[in-house]
């Protein structure tokens, strides 16, 4: 094996490098009957050996970070009903987004900033990986229960969830889930503290499970199932 290249080897590590852009220069002018030169396919063959103990060179790494968002504003105008005229612009979302992979494990990370609290809230903080043949997921994330709230914010139809949702939807919790895609069919189960107890707000002792069977009918269009037991002990 080659030693590592460090300052001390930068002239060697360039010969290195020099004599392998050579040879691949070379390459498609040999003749396809010559022979390999033992010394030189001895020399491809470490080096190919030494590359491996750097990411860079492997071209993958076991830890990646993505950063995205997306932010929502709009200009609204009121005036009916006798009520005074209102008017103005709003960000009713500005979410940022961490994603990436920490060796085997997928992790995603997620605050938000909105007109309506004037607060940076924290969405979802979790990480996932395989299991039995699934995948299983831990931290905070929203509960198997209504698809309409499952989609993601920028994938929806409208600019808003509907009042059904925002209504009975789960939200977020903090719990441990595991998932199964089996291509048409999709499965999840979750343990977690109960619907809408996000960062643990307003809950002592809560618990509940949930399970959701879904079907892809299109690309589209998903129809499914959902159940959920809810335990919640509310504080002020």
């Amino acid at each position: 094996m080659l030693p590592p290249l460090g300052v001390a080897d930068s002239k060697k590590g360039e010969c290195y490098m020099f004599s392998i852009v050579a040879l691949a220069l070379a390459a498609p002018f040999a003749s396809a009957n010559a022979e390999v030169n033992p010394e030189v396919y001895n020399l491809i063959m470490a080096v190919q050996e030494d590359s491996q103990q750097y990411g860079s060179l492997r071209g993958r790494s076991p830890v990646t970070l993505e950063i995205s968002g997306f932010m929502q504003t709009r200009f609204s105008y009121s005036n009916g009903g006798g009520l005074d005229t209102e008017h103005g612009f709003s960000v009713p979302r500005a979410r940022l987004i961490l994603s990436g992979n920490l060796y085997d494990w997928e992790y995603r990370v997620s605050g938000q900033w909105s007109d309506d609290s004037n607060t940076f809230d924290l969405k979802d903080a979790y990480a996932q990986g395989d299991l039995l043949g699934g995948t299983v997921r831990v931290g905070q994330f929203k509960s198997p229960f209504m698809r309409e709230v499952l989609v993601l914010q920028q994938d929806t139809l409208m600019t808003d969830r509907s009042i059904i949702a925002n209504t009975f939807g789960q939200g977020r919790s903090q719990g441990i889930q595991w998932s199964k895609d089996m291509g048409k069919l999709d499965f999840a189960a979750a343990y977690t503290d109960g619907f809408n107890t996000a960062n643990g707000a307003g809950v002592q002792n809560g618990q509940a499970g949930t399970a959701r069977l879904g079907y892809d009918v299109f690309d589209w269009c998903n129809v499914g199932a959902a159940i959920s037991y809810n335990d919640l002990v509310t504080s002020d």
